[in-house]
């Protein structure tokens, strides 16, 4: 997920059970440098402060 951020793969569609937590080295990465378009995924949120990929999705910004 690091190299994929550091390489700046844009547009990128994710399958994943869920994005992991902020600040991890999971998708939740990519989706904080905004660079996932359609994520594919059992669940997108947790209980707590929405995370920048949540309000990316309800903006509309990424696909579902």
């Amino acid at each position: 997920m690091e190299a994929l951020q550091d390489q700046g793969a844009r547009d990128l569609t994710v399958y994943c059970n869920g994005l992991g937590s902020q600040g991890a080295p999971t998708a939740q990465l990519l989706a904080e440098n905004e660079q996932i378009s359609m994520l594919v995924a059992s669940f997108s949120s947790r209980p707590g402060p929405p995370t920048l990929a949540e309000e990316q999705i309800l903006l509309k910004h990424v696909g579902v």
